[in-house]
C-alpha cells in the first residue's frame, strides 16, 4: 500500500539538480479555489377580503466551495473536497380581523439548511477503489465512504498546506442538515381599558448529522521505527511509511460512524393583559408556559449514563454496584424526564410621573432551551460507533513492528 501511495506524490519541482535541492522540501503547487453562491427570494401578498390577508415568502439558497486539487489525484491533502448545499425558507402569515377590536394572526414557518462536505478528492475520481487501487483490506469500505487514507509523515517532511502529508484530509467529510418547523397563533382583543393577548406555539427542531471523521483511517509515521535506538534519532519517517511501521509516539485509528437523526419539541402558550388603570398608569400582567421535550433519535441510537442501572461489575465486599450505560428503547427514548414546571409570570408597569417623565419597570421569568434539545451535551453515541486504534508496535513496546492492518479489527453491527 505504501508503494502505491508514494506514487501519488508529484515529482519534485524546486531546485532539482542544484546544490540548493532539499530532499524534504522540494515541491510547490498553486491553484485557484472556486466559490459560488446563488439565492432566490419570492414574496407574495394577497388580500382575500377586507378582513383577511395572506403574506408568504420563499427563499432558496445554493452554493459550493471547491478547493484546488494541487496533486491532481486522490492523494491530494490540500483539498478538503467539494462543499455544497444551502438554506431554504418558507414563511406564511395569515391575519383575520373579526371586528375593529379583535384580530387573529397565524404564522407558519419552515427553515432548512443542508451542507455536504465531501471530504477530500475521491469524489472527483468516481473510478477510484481504495481496495483495488491501494491494496487496503476490504473492511476499509465498511464505513460506507470511498476515500484514501489520511497519512502524516513527520521527521522534517512537509505537510501540504498544514494538513496531513498525503491522502484524504481528516475530519472533512460531513453531512449536516438542520430544520425548524414553527407554528404560532395570536389573538388580540381590545375591550374598555384592557388589551388582551393570548396565543400558543409549537416548534419542532431536527438535526441530521453524519461525521465519520476518518472513514479510511488516519496513520502517522516518524523516524523512531527505523532508528537503531527509538527516540534517539537516526531513522527516517518516510522509510517508516515504506515498511508500514508507524511511529510509536504517533496515533492512528479507523472509525465506523453512524448517521444520527435527532429532534425535540417545544410547546408554549401565553396570556397577557395590558391594563390602562388610569391615564397615567398602565399595568402589564401575563403568564407564559413552556414545555421543552428532550431530544430523541429516530432509530433510538443514543445512550446515556444511568446511575441507577445495575452494574455488571462484581467486587467482593461491595455488592449491588450501580451505574452503567442505558440504551434508548421504545419505552425510554429520551435521557431526561419531562419538566412540567415551565411557568413564567410576567409583570410590568409604566407610570407618568410628569408630562416629560415616565417611570417603567418589570419582572419576568424566562426559560432558555434546555440541554435535551436537538443538539448539545449529555447524550452519547457509545455502542453505535466502532473505533479501532492502530497498534503500530507489538504490545505498544515502541520497537517491535506489527502488521499495519491487523485482521483482528472488529466491526460492530447495528
Amino acid at each position: 500500500m505504501a508503494f502505491k501511495m508514494m506514487q501519488l506524490f508529484p515529482l519534485p519541482n524546486l531546485s532539482v539538480g542544484t546544490g540548493a535541492y532539499d530532499r524534504l522540501n522540494n515541491w510547490i503547487g498553486t491553484g485557484a479555489d472556486k466559490n459560488r453562491n446563488d439565492q432566490i427570494d419570492v414574496k407574495i401578498d394577497h388580500r382575500f377580503t377586507d378582513a383577511t390577508m395572506l403574506s408568504a415568502k420563499f427563499s432558496y439558497g445554493a452554493g459550493y466551495t471547491k478547493p484546488a486539487n494541487l496533486f491532481g489525484n486522490v492523494g491530494d491533502a490540500y483539498s478538503s473536497g467539494l462543499s455544497d448545499g444551502g438554506p431554504k425558507l418558507l414563511a406564511i402569515n395569515v391575519t383575520h380581523t373579526f371586528s375593529p377590536t379583535t384580530l387573529l394572526t397565524v404564522s407558519l414557518g419552515l427553515t432548512r439548511a443542508f451542507s455536504f462536505d465531501h471530504g477530500g478528492s475521491a469524489a472527483d475520481f468516481p473510478k477510484f477503489d481504495p481496495v483495488k487501487d491501494l491494496g487496503l483490506p476490504s473492511y476499509i469500505e465498511d464505513a460506507g465512504i470511498v476515500a484514501a487514507p489520511s497519512i502524516s509523515v513527520y521527521g522534517g517532511y512537509s505537510s501540504e498546506g498544514g494538513n496531513n502529508s498525503i491522502g484524504t484530509q481528516a475530519w472533512t467529510y460531513l453531512k449536516y442538515a438542520q430544520e425548524t418547523h414553527h407554528l404560532i397563533g395570536t389573538l388580540n382583543r381590545a375591550t374598555g381599558r384592557h388589551e388582551l393577548k393570548l396565543g400558543a406555539e409549537g416548534r419542532l427542531r431536527r438535526i441530521n448529522i453524519f461525521f465519520p471523521g476518518v472513514p479510511a483511517g488516519t496513520y502517522s509515521f516518524d523516524y523512531n521505527t527505523t532508528s537503531q535506538q527509538p527516540w534517539s534519532g537516526g531513522g527516517d519517517a518516510m522509510a517508516g511509511l515504506m515498511i508500514g511501521a508507524g511511529g510509536p509516539g504517533n496515533w492512528g485509528t479507523y472509525e465506523i460512524d453512524y448517521a444520527a437523526a435527532t429532534q425535540n419539541w417545544n410547546i408554549g402558550s401565553f396570556v397577557q393583559d395590558n391594563w390602562r388603570v388610569t391615564p397615567k398608569l398602565t399595568l402589564n400582567v401575563g403568564m407564559r408556559y413552556d414545555l421543552d421535550l428532550p431530544r430523541t433519535e429516530r432509530s433510538n441510537r443514543i445512550s446515556w449514563l444511568d446511575l441507577n442501572s445495575p452494574s455488571p461489575l462484581q467486587v467482593p465486599g461491595m455488592p449491588n454496584l450501580k451505574g452503567g450505560l442505558h440504551y434508548a428503547d421504545k419505552d425510554h427514548r429520551a435521557p431526561y424526564d419531562n419538566n412540567y414546571n415551565g411557568w413564567g409570570p410576567r409583570f410590568g408597569f409604566a407610570y407618568q410621573v410628569r408630562s416629560h417623565t415616565v417611570l417603567r419597570g418589570g419582572y419576568g421569568i424566562y426559560y432558555s432551551q434546555n440541554k435535551g434539545a436537538a443538539a448539545g451535551t449529555g447524550i452519547s453515541d457509545q455502542g453505535f460507533v466502532e473505533q479501532t486504534n492502530w497498534l503500530n508496535t507489538y504490545q505498544n513496546d515502541g520497537a517491535t513492528p506489527v502488521s499495519a492492518f491487523s485482521t483482528s479489527c472488529r466491526v460492530m453491527s447495528y
